[in-house]
């Protein structure tokens, strides 16, 4: 499953398996600004956005949207665009690099 990021808080899924789009003509949003990152590890997806948002959700299954219940998605916020992330193993804590040239330590287990 490939995730493409829009810029618009959107994401899109592609099955590269039987080449076709999960949700065509329904992109699911997000959360605000341009998706350019997205890591998804240990079940987990984490995304990061022109706006300084972070947001981690679990998958369930195959299916890598985020879940309907808004209180399974985890959010935190930083000072301007990220641009550049590296998450642990288990995908909840981090290192990311906005672009002002800060540098913070993320948990996203933690709540903002």
């Amino acid at each position: 499953m490939l995730l493409i990021g829009c810029d618009n808080g959107c994401i899109v899924a592609f099955d590269m398996n039987k080449n076709d789009f999960v949700n065509f003509g329904n992109m699911t949003l997000v959360t605000d600004g341009q998706v350019g990152i997205i890591i998804i590890k240990s079940n987990n997806v984490v995304l990061c956005t022109s706006t300084g948002k972070i947001v981690r959700y679990p998958i369930d299954g195959r299916n890598v949207l985020p879940p309907e219940d808004p209180s399974r998605i985890s959010e935190q916020s930083t000072e301007s665009a990220i641009t550049a992330l590296v998450m642990d193993d288990m995908n909840v804590e981090g290192i990311l690099g906005t672009s002002l040239g800060n540098i913070h330590y993320v948990n996203l287990a933690e709540k903002d």
